[in-house]
């Protein structure tokens, strides 16, 4: 991998979170997992071996070059840690390197935890060096800006002042420092 390569981002994969199956680790069950927007389903089943917990994965992938499907049918462990209100929380072990997670995803056929994918988030791959990162930033703190400034009936109740009110103020003072740095980048490029 060269420095110039990307890693792919995870947005836009099919993602398997452990929140959802929370009712079926709690009395086993079987049913179905499907996204919203594509023709993909996944069945599961909730198993608990003598205090063990896994989840049954059974689902069709379909090869590009070929056009064959095969069918997979694989288990994921889970396993549960206390927490400090009661109740548990229910966590993953990714079948690739058994690191404890809270979302599974799905790249080639296999799902897996981020590192075995090699998969970031699109946010940590901008650029936020460049000349024109301030003006991109700038423009979208004006938008947010007028939108919540359109939010805020009372910018003050019983003397002090609201959530939104305070959210303005942050939002005004990151609009006024992109604007600062977006005319240093102007005077420095020789614009202005």
């Amino acid at each position: 991998m060269t420095h110039w390569d990307k890693k792919q981002t995870l947005e836009g994969l099919l993602k398997l979170k452990v929140n959802s199956y929370r009712a079926a680790f709690e009395r086993p069950s079987a049913g179905w997992t499907s996204w919203s927007g594509t023709e993909h389903t996944v069945g599961f089943q909730t198993m608990d071996e003598g205090g063990a917990l896994s989840l049954r994965l059974a689902y069709g992938q379909k090869n590009a070059l070929t056009g064959e499907t095969a069918n997979l049918d694989y288990t994921v462990r889970v396993t549960a840690t206390p927490c400090y209100y009661g109740n548990v929380r229910y966590w993953f072990h990714c079948p690739g390197c058994d690191r404890r997670c809270g979302v599974l995803y799905q790249k080639g056929t296999h799902f897996a935890c981020r590192s075995c994918h090699k998969l970031t988030y699109a946010a940590r791959q901008e650029n936020r060096r460049g000349d024109f990162y301030p003006m991109l930033k700038e423009v979208q703190s004006i938008r947010l800006f007028e939108a919540v400034q359109k939010e805020v009936s009372t910018p003050f109740y019983a003397g002090k002042p609201t959530r939104k009110y305070r959210k303005l103020v942050r939002l005004y003072t990151r609009v006024q420092h992109y604007s600062q740095a977006m005319q240093q980048n102007a005077q420095k490029m020789g614009w202005i």
